[in-house]
């Protein structure tokens, strides 16, 4: 052991944490810090009554609890309270204010600004007229002229609730994606969830990024597991996600009615100010979980009862605000069935 190291250790300082031990630093009100990969904003820091276990400290010390208002934009105003000292891999952004040199070649081409001005006025423009629309241009697949009218209604209901029984073919999934993407550009929507058959998860995801830019996380048992690695026990992924898709065949399940019924608490909770627990909801295939129809046998009550899947599926939509239901063209399905 050299010289400076046996220093290290002798020396203390006044509070008795060695000089060589770091900990971790406390952010103040107004700070912006990364935790749990999002950034977040303090408002709050309070001390603890109780200090640490002093089992890997030479001296107690008290903890510090952090209340945060996340600033990323689909999480925005959401609140989280976390034990400073015990929470992993966060970090304290430092302070950006002006440049103290500018320089002449640090301006933006004017061209280049008077893209951002044009960009900045259209959305302004699209936001308060409901007849001007931004997800045609955000979005990358050939809209046809048909597929607007389903974003058009959706635009002038102060809550969606649509069924789109297109023909196979015709473009269901694009009518939905114009809708939900045109509703988070506007800022009437934050969080979306899709429901559909298991066989449909996969194509539903590489749809919503590649032709609108929109990441949705596929919610099932293996991501389960792995948010449990990554955020904890107590981790929902509904909660940490704002675009999910779910399977017909695990919405109904223990697990995720359990996991929802935490989503549905905050809607029904006063303090939070929230008449629902989702913005968007999608329901692909919606013929398999439509509600079961009485018999003609004992004056149309008959034995007919809901399966788990319409039961899940109408609790969730229910707690959404927007609703969207695609399915098959009801008229041709029976005219072909006859």
């Amino acid at each position: 052991m050299t010289r400076v190291e046996t220093a290290t250790l002798a020396d203390e300082r006044a509070d008795g944490q060695p000089k060589g031990r770091k900990l971790p630093t406390l952010p103040e009100p107004g700070q912006v810090v990364e935790v749990r990969g999002s950034t977040w904003a303090v408002a709050n820091v309070q001390a603890q009554g109780l200090p640490r276990s002093p089992a890997d400290e030479s001296s107690a010390q008290l903890s510090h609890v952090v209340d945060l208002q996340s600033l990323d934009e689909d999480r925005l105003g959401e609140q989280l309270s976390v034990v400073w000292e015990l929470e992993v891999g966060h970090t304290v952004t430092p302070a950006q204010g002006l440049p103290d040199l500018i320089y002449a070649d640090g301006f933006d081409d004017p061209t280049t600004l008077a893209g951002f001005v044009d960009a900045m006025r259209w959305g302004a423009v699209t936001s308060a007229d409901p007849n001007r629309y931004q997800a045609p241009f955000w979005s990358g697949a050939n809209v046809e002229a048909y597929q607007l009218e389903p974003l058009r209604r959706a635009l002038v209901a102060p809550r969606t609730n649509l069924l789109l029984a297109d023909d196979v073919g015709l473009g269901k999934t694009i009518e939905a994606g114009l809708v939900i993407q045109e509703l988070f550009l506007r800022h009437r929507a934050r969080t979306a969830v899709i429901v559909c058959p298991p066989s449909l998860a996969l194509k539903w995801q590489d749809e919503m990024r590649e032709k609108f830019g929109l990441d949705f996380t596929i919610v099932n048992s293996e991501l389960m597991a792995q948010v449990r690695r990554t955020h904890g026990l107590h981790a929902n992924p509904f909660q940490l996600f704002p675009r999910v898709i779910v399977s017909m065949a695990w919405l109904p399940q223990v697990r995720a009615q359990r996991l929802l019924r935490d989503v549905y608490a905050q809607a029904t909770n006063p303090k939070t100010g929230r008449r629902f627990a989702l913005d968007i909801l999608v329901v692909d295939e919606a013929h398999h979980v439509a509600p079961s129809s009485p018999s003609t046998i004992a004056s149309g009550r008959g034995y007919a009862v809901d399966t788990q899947r319409t039961v899940a599926v109408r609790q969730l939509a229910d707690k959404c605000e927007h609703r969207l239901f695609l399915s098959l063209d009801p008229w041709n399905d029976w005219a072909g069935g006859a």
